[in-house]
């Protein structure tokens, strides 16, 4: 018996010495901006190949999810994307006390469009403001077509939603009667399908059928009201107002395997990922 005992356990640690996984598995759990889900998706996988002892788990949903998963201490990161209007700082001194790690990890391009058939290709602040805000509502008035303008909108816990309204609505509250679309995509197909429709979404989505009006800094006490079109340099050089920065937050005492990862994202490797994933890196800006 004494010795089916010392056999069990020398197996036992013969097994554990073998398989590093069991000794050593590590988990990190990240959820937030159904945005850059795709995207933490991809580094993860990458990232894991790399680390096989290391296991990430990730959920989408909206940044607020993140946030509040973050604050309830559910994940070790949020992913997150906010309107330039608000702080990243100013909205986590309301939820810890303690201080946060923010990283800028890539730079996303927003656009407006209109059917490639539409006469009109150029909207100030004021009839942009104007038009999602149910003051303007016939394309005639934009020197268009005798036509109702078709807008449409994305849910108000969208990021894009979020920013679009923040950069380019002059504090003005959408209209109630837009519809809603769920998806960059569904807004872009409403746009290609419908000469008279208007939306906003994602600029890699932007399709031949598709028109991308430039646009200008609608901050109030900016002087420079120039239009601006949304190429790698504009946006770089921060004239295209249109975009948002992508973070990845997480608690200054984290573990040490969260760190890591943190930093890893900001690598060549990893920014050449978010790259081919249609996002704008950190290297390029």
């Amino acid at each position: 018996m004494f010795l089916k005992i010392i056999k069990i356990v020398f197996l036992f640690l013969v097994t554990v010495v073998i398989n590093p996984v069991f000794a050593q598995e590590a988990h990190i759990y990240i959820s937030g901006s159904e945005t850059m889900k795709k995207m933490m998706i991809r580094l993860s996988e990458a990232y894991m190949k790399k680390n096989p002892t290391l296991i990430i788990d990730v959920k989408g949903g909206h940044s607020e999810k993140g946030l509040e998963d973050l604050k309830a201490n559910r994940v070790d990161i949020c992913a997150t994307t906010k309107p330039p209007v608000t702080t990243i700082a100013e909205e986590m001194n309301s939820f810890y006390e303690e201080p946060l790690i923010k990283k800028v990890i890539a730079t996303e391009a927003l656009a407006v469009f209109v059917n490639k058939k539409n006469p009109v290709k150029q909207l100030t602040c004021e009839q942009l403001a104007d038009i999602f805000s149910g003051k303007i509502t016939n394309w005639k008035q934009l020197g268009g077509k005798n036509a109702p303008i078709k807008a449409y909108r994305m849910p108000d816990l969208s990021g894009t939603a979020q920013t679009f309204q923040a950069a380019l609505m002059l504090n003005k509250k959408y209209a109630e009667n837009l519809p809603i679309k769920n998806t960059s995509q569904e807004m872009v197909a409403s746009v290609e399908n419908d000469v008279y429709a208007i939306a906003y979404g994602k600029l890699n989505h932007a399709t031949k059928n598709t028109f991308v009006l430039p646009l200008q800094d609608c901050d109030n006490v900016s002087l420079d009201k120039t239009f601006y079109e949304a190429n790698p340099e504009n946006i770089n050089a921060k004239k295209y107002v249109f975009a948002r920065e992508l973070y990845l937050m997480t608690h200054k005492k984290t573990k040490p395997e969260v760190k890591a990862f943190l930093d890893w994202v900001l690598t060549p490797e990893a920014q050449s990922l978010i790259s081919e994933m249609g996002f704008i890196p950190i290297k390029s800006k």
